[in-house]
């Protein structure tokens, strides 16, 4: 008996000495705003198919939020009804549930076990041995959070438990996200904010500072250009204009299996194997050339190229689909390579796909809401379902149709009275929340046809210092004659006149190297100017803004005088 009770006395202070351990950590409340009413119906299908959900019962709840409507009562009536698209409803005994659903799989990759992340439906309790702690995990909270259609309105602190002060105490109607416009300081719950006070400031700016590694912001995007024959130049200092980092293109008609520099800094990787009809390429930034660790060249309608960025590995895959008029064992053949590119990809990756499909997927998603939204252009054509199925297949999403815009910011390709949506970009579906934005580029004349679609993307990566330019010995310069002789001479003063060399040889390459440096020379450790740009002056600039605007003014209206005046200043741009 005494044993017994000395076990429960032993327990009973494990238990106190627990609670008080956890009274001396750090701990956070997160409130959403608005949380019902800013759920995505995309993710809310998304999610239940992946908690589980039998398909027969996501599709009960999307007839029971299908078209439905809702009025406002003011103070002189009620508002015509309109369409509610977004959020769940309100006061269904559905909806609790529902919603547990999507925050559970929204915080899948930033939940920690219990005690150290509690949630009660849209608060959520944060706990850490340190205020640092709190804080990063604050900050992947809100990330994860608000890149899916949720966020964050204020942050309830506690230093210690049950002692905690809201974050608008004595400043009423003060909100905040995570770190953004709010810092905590010390333990006590006391808040500063930006700019009211310098202490404050400069400790919220210098946070600011120190998580900008912590994530980098790609811009990538796809375009046909129908030939790359003297358009080098000019796509290279649109991808400038436009802030774009990565570029797949298609249609390039180049022979061959190269890279090559185009000016500004970017270089073209591609593959081709006629110079008249098709080739694939992919443009990169100067500061990404180095990333590149493998190419891949399949075929001249499939190409990868594998970068490592800040620790992360990044698969960018150029397609280019064959028309609707070619023969089906061409089309097989292009989705069977493109097919064993994806598997050959592991999954821990990232992959983004631009292509020329070909096809129309369409606005209409009913049943294929996991891959693809709804605002796409048009009907969806036998192409359209290729790629379509295909996304199903490698569990894709095709970023168009996921943001809503306006017409002429979906439409990809314009020629004549037709214009429609062929060209893609595609990401891995759990990935799609690093995406923010994704749209057409108007106004740019580089191809005649097609029009760029560009995405934002943003990985989180931990940041690494890179290694700067060594400096090296120009011993290419033995190869003269006179070079050689005089590097002999100085060496053998510099080993005393000896004949046979030392024992000890890194002494001995010392001296080799010092010799080398003072007679060879070194290299700047500068990267080379581009040689093959030396034509880009202001003249030739220019022209291709004048032939830009005339383009842009052909597009807004259809006459054969604005036809000619673009066909004539795209002679003179290529002359």
């Amino acid at each position: 008996m005494k044993g017994e009770q000395k076990g429960r006395e032993g327990k009973v202070c494990a238990e106190r000495k627990e609670a008080v351990e956890m009274k001396r950590r750090e701990r956070a409340v997160l409130y959403l705003e608005k949380a019902y009413d800013r759920v995505p119906r995309e993710e809310l299908w998304y999610c239940m198919r992946k908690s589980g959900v039998a398909e027969k019962y996501v599709r009960v709840v999307q007839d029971m939020y299908e078209r439905s409507r809702t009025v406002v009562r003011c103070a002189v009536g009620q508002t015509e009804e309109f369409n509610v698209e977004v959020g769940l409803h309100q006061g269904s005994a559905l909806s609790p549930f529902l919603f547990a659903i999507v925050l559970d799989q929204l915080s899948e990759e930033v939940r920690q076990e219990s005690p150290w992340t509690i949630m009660f439906a849209d608060d959520i309790v944060i706990c850490s041995e340190s205020r640092e702690q709190v804080e990063e995990n604050l900050e992947r909270w809100r990330f994860a959070l608000e890149r899916r259609g949720m966020k964050v309105s204020r942050i309830q602190s506690n230093g210690e438990c049950g002692k905690g002060k809201e974050a608008s105490a004595g400043r009423p109607g003060l909100t905040t996200t995570a770190i953004g416009a709010v810092d905590l300081q010390g333990t006590g719950g006391n808040w500063a904010t930006v700019g009211r006070r310098s202490r404050g400031g400069r400790r919220v700016h210098r946070q600011r500072e120190k998580r900008k590694g912590e994530s980098v912001g790609l811009r990538i995007g796809t375009l046909n250009v129908g030939t790359m024959t003297g358009k080098g130049r000019e796509l290279a200092d649109m991808m400038e204009r436009r802030k774009v980092d990565i570029l797949c293109v298609q249609e390039t008609r180049w022979k061959g299996s190269k890279a090559r520099s185009i000016g500004a800094g970017f270089k073209l990787f591609y593959y081709g194997v006629d110079s008249k009809r098709n080739g694939v390429g992919v443009v990169l930034k100067e500061e990404f050339v180095r990333n590149v660790l493998e190419v891949k060249r399949v075929s001249d309608r499939v190409m990868s190229l594998k970068l490592e960025i800040e620790g992360v590995m990044l698969n960018v895959v150029s397609g280019y689909a064959p028309q609707v008029g070619c023969e089906l064992e061409e089309k097989e053949r292009f989705w069977s390579e493109l097919d064993e590119v994806m598997e050959s990809i592991p999954t821990g990756e990232r992959v983004v796909i631009g292509a020329d499909f070909n096809g129309h997927v369409g606005e209409e998603n009913t049943g294929d809401e996991e891959v693809m939204g709804k605002f796409g252009v048009k009907e969806r054509n036998l192409e359209g379902q290729m790629v379509v199925d295909f996304a199903k297949r490698m569990d894709m999403a095709v970023v168009n149709t996921y943001f809503q815009k306006r017409e002429e910011h979906r439409v990809t390709y314009k020629s004549g009275g037709r214009r429609t949506q062929v060209d893609y970009i595609l990401c891995r579906r759990g990935n799609l929340k690093e995406i923010s934005d994704c749209k057409v580029v108007v106004g740019e004349s580089v191809a005649r046809q097609h029009r760029m679609v560009v995405c934002r993307m943003t990985l989180m990566v931990c940041k690494t210092k890179r290694s700067k330019i060594e400096k090296k010995t120009k011993w290419w310069k033995l190869k003269k004659e006179e070079c050689c002789e005089e590097f002999r001479q100085k060496l053998r003063q510099a080993l005393g006149g000896q004949v046979v060399l030392p024992d000890d040889w890194e002494t001995t390459a010392e001296v080799i190297r010092e010799t080398g440096r003072k007679v060879l020379g070194v290299s700047s450790g500068r990267r080379k100017e581009d040689k093959e740009t030396w034509w880009w002056n202001e003249e030739v600039q220019g022209g291709i803004q004048r032939k830009r605007l005339a383009k842009k003014k052909w597009d807004m209206d259809r006459t054969e005088e604005n036809r000619q005046e673009y066909k004539e200043l795209q002679r003179r741009v290529k002359r």
